[in-house]
């Protein structure tokens, strides 16, 4: 017996736009019904459940609010390498995006919430 789960989701039209900006290399969010600015943007208003429809432009850089480094990824990890996770706000946004590096830091490296960085990139 095969069991299988024919079904293609498409992105609707606010993640739509969000991953044509992440393409061209421009950051997108949405205004939230109060007024608070977030990427990546939510189909939905967390607080009214209504469609999100304002869609704004937002920096491709920020500040780093809090890390962590993964020595050891998980066996389900999407990465098979030591990599870092930071939650990152976008010069724009109010809430942090989450991102992460497979940049290997040299020994005596020690980073510092606050220190500035490019947001989520395409590889």
């Amino acid at each position: 017996m095969k069991v299988e789960f024919d079904y293609t989701r498409s992105l609707g039209p606010v993640l739509s736009q969000f991953m044509i900006g992440q393409r061209r290399r421009q950051g997108t969010g949405s205004v939230l019904s109060d007024g608070t600015v977030v990427v990546p943007p939510p189909e939905y208003d967390p607080i009214t459940y209504k469609a999100v429809t304002e869609i704004v432009a937002v920096g491709a850089e920020g500040v780093v609010r809090t890390w962590s480094w993964v020595p050891e990824p998980a066996m389900d990890d999407p990465l098979d390498k030591p990599f870092a996770v930071a939650l990152v706000p976008l010069d724009g946004a109010d809430a942090p995006c989450c991102t992460r590096s497979t940049w290997t830091p040299p020994p005596t490296w020690r980073p510092a919430s606050g220190s500035r960085c490019a947001g989520p990139r395409r590889r």
